[in-house]
């Protein structure tokens, strides 16, 4: 198994770094690649440590880079991470420069990161099979009208999804899973 860094924004991302209560990155990581990680340590988006050598880049490339030196540092195979686009596109830019320059700089480690399009929230809506979640304004309060209320129900939908049902438009949620299933 492959020892790997998590990273997310909040508790349902990240899940508690001091219990087995693993958040949504573990459970997607689980579901694609099943028994090839284990999670060694969790990291609050918020407390990354930006990093700053060289050039200008922007801050979520910065934190991407950030995460990346961690891992590295610390000998994990894998960093895997979701950050909320939350309708924000340089966002979404940002991550992805990010992630190609962090696979540049740190060629032996496998990053399965991206921006959730709008939230991770949306990608839960995914996976019970319904479309144009990815522009859906609240999809916290959907799905929580759908019976998904707290990091638990995030965690078992995610375990008993049919991921062959997950609409081809949830493009950001489909491009983490290809990446994770590479493992």
């Amino acid at each position: 198994m492959k020892r790997t860094l998590a990273a997310g924004e909040g508790k349902h991302e990240y899940g508690s770094p001091f219990e087995d209560n693993l958040g949504v990155v573990q459970a997607f990581l689980e579901r694609a690649a099943p028994g090839r990680t284990t999670v060694k340590e969790n990291i609050r988006w918020a407390s990354i440590r930006k990093y700053k050598s060289g050039g200008h880049a922007k801050a979520e490339e910065r934190n991407v880079l950030g995460l990346a030196l961690h891992a590295s540092e610390r000998g994990y195979e894998v960093l895997a991470f979701i950050r909320d686009q939350d309708g924000d596109a340089n966002r979404t830019k940002q991550i992805n420069a990010g992630i190609a320059t962090a696979r540049q700089m740190f060629p032996k480690l496998t990053i399965v990161g991206g921006t959730a399009v709008r939230t991770s929230d949306a990608w839960c809506l995914a996976l019970q099979g319904k479309s144009s979640t990815e522009n859906v304004k609240d999809p916290k309060t959907a799905l929580k009208n759908n019976g998904v209320i707290d990091l638990e129900d995030r965690r078992t939908l995610i375990a008993d999804a049919d991921l062959n049902r997950i609409p081809k438009d949830a493009k950001s949620l489909n491009t983490w899973l290809s990446q994770a299933r590479k493992l």
